[in-house]
């Protein structure tokens, strides 16, 4: 038992001895990392400060190399801080120093550039008197990172040197005009008399910027203008010299938007002096400017300027929709939803999926759309792989789902545009036409403002394409119950009214007439009513629609919608109707129309009595309009007609024996005239004091008919047999014919 507690013991001094050992080996090596990364640190510092050093002295570009002076700036240590004033001094390496200015600016406004910048003072006072006046003008908007007490006084010695360079002082002029401080100001006061002429006028140039005095100014009103100066806080110097910047901003763009317009303008008179065969050469030449405007004119006028020719603009027009100004690009995605014949679709494709902007995105979207409906729509030439219109509707699924009302709105009108095309499997076209439905149920419980225009599109989609059948069944009841919910929305009632005749013509006029849509308060919707009803109304309609005549706007479709059911009527019907119509101030000479309607239709129905009578009525009718051709032709008719029975025909003759007389006197058919007068006597139905003979005895005594033309009706009347009981004719014609030498003599 002893030896086994000794065995123990030294056991666990062995273990505590290797514990030690590994221990002490742990720290080593920790000592070793902890070593190791300050190495690996300082190495890392190193290479980035030569690789910003080397990016700022000797970049490719201005902006690699204004890239490099932020980074310096921004680490803020002596280091880097020696990098950035041995480029500031270096009077050789101009885009370097540049580099610097702008990194001093461009820190300012972002708030970069913290901890002591004295060290570049003096070199951004050296900058001011480069003979380059862009680094000059950058020298001095760095300026601006100090506080005028630490510029004030070099500034004004550069100035105010009669020494110094004169493009030097112009420089220093620049610096103080920028300042908002007074002192500054004072400074380019006190320049106005100087001795030397071009600095006088660069202080009045600056005096000008800053508070828009004209040049010439005198030196009375300046000291005028230094007192109040005096009285303001830099604060408020600044703010005003700001609106004074914005009012010339926007001087010299109405300046530039006139030169813009009249240079556009004579553009559009060339355009129009060159010859045809040369227009797509000369849009190529304006759609590679590199002015945006011009540019955009060249787009406007390849989509006005629609020719075979316009095939040449395609490889451009495709190029452009990757141009570097958003407004060309979003013309330019326009102009190809007008062009789909030259297949865009690819590469319509391909940038709207690298396209960042939202409104160019989307015309690109809608371009898309245009070009994949035309591709495969029947008969066209553009070959695309099925997957295209696949990769194209899911597109315009999303945006038929998005929360943005009219992003959903053309989502869905792409969507309409290709359901209307074949190749869709009923599973794929019930998920895009629920996907509509979805969208609509959502604007209608937000009461949107696309709602009209999605239930448009689902009306479109139950009438046109392979898919009106699905659509029929997913959308009947949304339409109906649009309308007897009596939406508020007339563009919903309209579409959905516009869906019903698309859905059932039938049942849709049943269940306009049941909710009284004739009488909605939306124009278009009483329109579709009274449209549907000249396609599929019966007799019942007629009376409504008559009332709709007199209504501005609705009469003349009103009107055919009656005429359309009157010809699917018998020849009773529609005479019955014609008198009622002949009643309505509305109708006025349309009557005409229903009467010629019942014409026909008693003829081919062989209704003698109606047709005698209708005859009778149209001839009365033209009578009154003085159109005497028709009165003749009207009793010819009158006395050919077979139908009907011989009292009948009988009668009609005589009703109208007075006005053929009147037409055929009128049309100088005088031999027509005495066949009248003599079928009369032959019934017996003449008498010497008829109409008829004061009609021939007045124009016997007219002054306005010719003589011959008297003689001529003289000779036909005396041609007419009497009987023995008839000699008062003899006497009549004797009578005439005095009347006639009487005239002659």
């Amino acid at each position: 038992m002893q030896g086994c507690k000794g065995l123990i013991i030294r056991m666990c001094l062995l273990t505590g001895l290797a514990c030690s050992a590994c221990f002490a080996q742990s720290a080593e090596e920790d000592l070793f990392i902890d070593n190791l990364n300050e190495v690996i640190i300082e190495n890392e510092n190193a290479r980035q400060l030569r690789i910003y050093s080397d990016a700022l002295m000797q970049g490719v570009s201005d902006t690699i190399r204004l890239d490099a002076a932020m980074g310096l700036l921004i680490r803020k240590d002596k280091e880097s801080r020696d990098v950035l004033i041995e480029a500031l001094g270096a009077r050789e390496n101009i885009p370097a120093r540049m580099a610097v200015c702008r990194a001093l600016i461009k820190g300012r406004s972002l708030g970069a550039a913290a901890g002591s910048l004295d060290m570049f003072l003096p070199l951004l006072i050296d900058t001011l008197k480069s003979t380059d006046v862009a680094l000059a003008r950058l020298g001095a908007e760095a300026l601006l990172v100090y506080r005028f007490d630490q510029v004030g006084t070099p500034l004004f010695d550069l100035v105010s040197s009669t020494t110094a360079d004169k493009q030097a002082r112009l420089s220093g002029i620049y610096a103080l005009q920028l300042r908002t401080e007074p002192e500054a100001l004072r400074y380019l006061i006190q320049l106005l008399n100087d001795s030397d002429p071009e600095i006088v006028r660069g202080a009045e140039l600056a005096l000008q910027e800053v508070f828009g005095v004209p040049v010439g100014t005198g030196k009375q009103v300046w000291e005028k203008i230094l007192q109040e100066i005096n009285q303001k806080d830099p604060a408020d110097i600044r703010r005003e010299r700001l609106l004074r910047q914005e009012t010339r901003l926007r001087e010299v763009q109405a300046e530039r938007d006139r030169w813009q317009k009249l240079y556009l303008t004579a553009l559009d008179k060339e355009f129009e002096l060159v010859e045809v065969a040369t227009k797509t050469t000369y849009l190529l030449d304006k759609l590679s400017s590199d002015l945006p405007a011009i540019r955009l004119w060249a787009l406007d006028k390849v989509q006005r300027f629609q020719t075979e020719a316009a095939a040449g603009l395609r490889d451009r027009l495709l190029q452009m929709l990757a141009d570097e100004n958003r407004q060309v690009r979003l013309a330019t995605a326009k102009v190809w939803s007008t062009m789909s014949a030259l297949n865009p679709a690819e590469r319509l494709m391909e940038r709207y999926k690298e396209e960042t902007d939202p409104q160019v995105a989307v015309a690109l979207f809608e371009a898309l759309g245009e070009a994949c409906f035309f591709a495969f729509s029947p008969g066209s030439r553009v070959i695309l792989s099925p997957e295209f219109k696949t990769q194209t509707m899911l597109i315009a699924d999303s945006y038929a789902s998005k929360d943005d009302p009219e992003m959903a709105k053309k989502g869905a009108e792409v969507l309409r545009k290709l359901l209307e095309l074949d190749g869709l499997t009923p599973k794929e076209a019930t998920k895009y036409l629920e996907t509509i439905r979805t969208r609509y149920l959502l604007e209608t419980d937000k009461k949107g403002p696309v709602r009209g225009d999605l239930l448009a599109i689902m009306a479109r989609l139950c009438k046109q394409g392979s898919q009106n059948t699905i659509a029929v069944k997913l959308y009947r009841q949304i339409f109906e119950d649009v309308l007897r919910n009596r939406d508020e929305n007339s563009l919903v009632r309209q579409a959905a009214a516009s869906g019903m005749v698309n859905v059932d013509p039938t049942a849709a006029m049943k269940l306009f007439r049941e909710l009284n849509i004739n009488m909605d308060s939306s124009p278009t919707v009483r329109l579709i009513m009274i449209y549907l009803a000249g396609q599929s109304g019966t007799v019942e309609d007629l009376t409504w629609l008559t009332g709709q005549l007199g209504s501005n706007g609705e009469g003349e479709l009103a009107w055919t919608a009656i005429i359309d059911v009157l010809k699917r009527q018998d020849a009773k019907v529609v005479a019955d109707w014609s008198v009622r119509l002949e009643q309505n101030p509305s109708v006025g000479d349309q009557i005409r129309e229903v009467l010629e309607l019942a014409e026909q239709k008693a003829e081919a129905q062989k209704e003698g009595a109606l047709l005698c009578d209708l005859q009778v009525r149209l001839l009365k009718w033209h009578l009154g309009k003085g159109s005497y051709e028709h009165v003749a032709a009207y009793r010819e008719k009158l006395v050919l007609n077979n139908t009907a029975s011989i009292e009948v025909k009988k009668s009609a003759i005589f009703q109208t024996n007075a006005y053929a007389v009147e037409a055929y006197l009128q049309l100088r058919q005088y031999t027509k005239t005495a066949d009248v007068i003599s079928g009369m006597l032959r019934e017996n139905t003449l008498n010497d004091k008829s109409e008829i003979l004061d009609m021939i005895n007045a124009y016997f005594l007219s002054e306005k008919i010719a003589a011959e033309d008297k003689s001529s009706l003289l000779n036909s009347l005396f041609e007419i047999s009497i009987t023995a009981q008839q000699r008062w004719w003899q006497d009549k014609i004797e009578q005439w014919r005095g009347m006639i030498a009487l005239k002659a003599a």
